[in-house]
């Protein structure tokens, strides 16, 4: 582990928490959407916290280039209120993940959408399904392929990004477009607030904390 301070005064930021059940494939997403490219999720290794930076060209209403800092969770989280309360905090946007093999994965992260919809704040949430591998029978029923609906696992009022086995790199773009263009075009008084301040915020983080340059 090493400490990284970062400085919020130089550029807009926005902070992305990214929730879902252990081996969902969180960590995996995150690599694939910095990366642009698919990842293949090696032996499963739990998180305890991880940030990741990714800066963008898009640009927000001031014209300066926005920075999306993806917080990458323990499994555990799932299961503690606490816990996501906390990374609520300033939070801008929330990525749920579930693995359609599991259905625990799935139910839990209904419950979590279901507890963001009923918050004062509301939350720009994404749906991930993370197809992690050929267990397919283990899905419901409404996400059967005669099912056309964008959101067949009952997710209302945000959008469902499947991920396929081979290779999950066009719909990650998608989802990091849909993202980039939402949080550069809509005002957060949080990150407003965080963007003026005078102060740097110390966080935890492991080896894999990566700055990626700015997207082509």
């Amino acid at each position: 582990f090493f400490r990284l301070s970062v400085n919020y005064t130089t550029m807009p930021f926005f902070k992305t928490v990214v929730l879902g059940c252990e081996k969902s494939g969180k960590t995996s997403i995150i690599h694939a959407i910095l990366e642009d490219k698919h990842v293949i999720m090696g032996p499963y290794m739990p998180t305890l916290e991880d940030v990741y930076i990714k800066n963008c060209n898009e640009t927000n209403a001031k014209g300066k280039p926005i920075s999306i800092h993806f917080w990458d969770t323990s499994g555990t989280v799932c299961s503690d209120m606490r816990e996501r309360n906390r990374y609520y905090e300033f939070a801008d946007a929330v990525i749920l993940v579930y693995n359609p093999g599991n259905p625990d994965s799935l139910k839990k992260i209904q419950d979590i959408k279901k507890e963001l919809d009923d918050k004062t704040k509301r939350l720009h949430i994404m749906i991930v399904e993370n197809q992690i591998n050929d267990q397919l029978h283990c899905r419901q029923k409404s996400i059967d392929s005669d099912d056309k609906s964008e959101n067949p696992s009952g997710f209302h009022n945000c959008k469902t990004y499947r991920l396929p086995l081979k290779d999950n790199r066009d719909e990650l773009k998608n989802l990091l477009r849909d993202l980039t263009y939402y949080l550069a075009g809509t005002s957060h008084t949080s990150s407003i607030k965080r963007a003026t301040s005078k102060t740097s915020v110390n966080s935890t983080v492991k080896n894999a904390m990566k700055l990626i340059p700015s997207s082509n």
